[in-house]
């Protein structure tokens, strides 16, 4: 495939305009992906380990709900070393027989621990990046439930102004982007952090100029209960502390 090509292409449709080379490169390495049905090709494996690195990515993939494109890439590289660490474990085993065979004294070279500390290594930062820590079961909907949270919640930071979705007619990937530049902000008085308050109400309730009942009603309210408890808290304190800057 030309990416060249297929970027000057996506350039030229307006929900990809403003998208740089790299996030091109992505949704066209999506798209593919999803056309088709990624399978790795496990390049620098013995034909013997591809087919076990098939069954564990399969395995990893339907257990966790991996299909996200990027967690998929991350999950090729955890099968990859986790096939290097066998290998690893295995020579270390083959030495181990090898050297009881002639003595007592295990060698191992230094090299092999080292490089299997590496793996192992670079095995933790993978699962951790997939949130395979989680301990589950398939079965686990509660489990299942709370990294798919911990998912979308990553999903929602990283991509807050950007959004996919399959056109219904063509079948491709197509990108909404949203936009703030028609909107305008202003001053929202129904609130006092985070409670409903409105000044100029309780002033007017304050004057006898309307009820509790009356607020009660601007503000949805069944009750007059949290009128009562907003008007003292909140109301007085706040009228005072001006009367006494007017005095002074």
């Amino acid at each position: 495939m030309d990416i060249k090509k297929e970027i000057k292409k996506l350039k030229n449709l307006n929900c990809y305009k403003d998208k740089t080379n790299e996030e091109l490169k992505a949704i066209i390495k999506e798209k593919q992906l999803e056309k088709e049905k990624y399978q790795p090709i496990w390049n620098g494996l013995q034909t013997a380990d591809k087919k076990w690195a098939n069954d564990r990515f399969t395995l990893y993939k339907s257990t966790y709900s991996i299909d996200n494109p990027s967690d998929i890439h991350l999950l090729e590289d955890l099968v990859f070393y986790e096939c290097l660490q066998e290998q690893y474990k295995k020579k270390v085993q083959d030495l181990t027989k090898a050297s009881a065979d002639i003595s007592s004294t295990v060698i191992i070279p230094d090299a092999i621990l080292k490089s299997l500390e590496s793996v192992q290594s670079r095995l933790m930062t993978l699962k951790e990046k997939l949130g395979l820590f989680e301990e589950r079961k398939k079965d686990d909907v509660l489990s299942v439930w709370l990294l798919l949270k911990k998912k979308i919640l990553k999903h929602a930071q990283e991509n807050s102004g950007a959004f996919t979705f399959k056109c219904p007619s063509c079948g491709n990937l197509a990108l909404l982007v949203k936009k703030i530049d028609n909107f305008n902000t202003c001053d929202f008085k129904m609130f006092k952090g985070t409670y409903l308050y409105n000044e100029h109400m309780f002033k007017l309730l304050d004057e006898n100029k309307i009820t509790k009942e009356d607020i009660a009603k601007f503000f949805g309210l069944q009750s007059v209960e949290y009128i009562d408890k907003i008007y003292e808290k909140l109301y007085l304190p706040e009228k005072r502390s001006k009367d006494n800057q007017e005095v002074k």
